[in-house]
């Protein structure tokens, strides 16, 4: 049992990058506030990256609408155009 929580404290030691130290034969917990304080901010990243994707695919909405909305102003102009060029409307000033 000894061995197995030896060998997850190293691993867990390389995945963090830090070196086991002298005594690499020692089990000793990492403390939990650095350990709780890293889940914090992997957690707090990950939801800064969902909202920050969510808020570029609003924008990408609203780019979208505003392109539709300008596309079919000019496409009523055009036929206002053509119509007063046909002489189907008629305008009085």
């Amino acid at each position: 049992m000894t061995n197995i929580l030896i060998r997850a404290r190293l691993d867990a030691l390389a995945f963090l990058g830090e070196s086991p130290g002298p005594n690499r034969n020692r089990f000793v917990m990492p403390s939990l506030p650095s350990v709780a304080q890293q889940a914090i901010n992997v957690r707090q990243q990950a939801t800064q990256q969902k909202i920050d994707v969510a808020l570029a695919r609003k924008s990408l909405d609203v780019q979208q609408q505003t392109g539709d909305a300008i596309n079919e102003l000019l496409q009523q102009a055009a036929i206002l155009q053509q119509q007063l060029a046909e002489g189907r409307i008629d305008v009085r000033v």
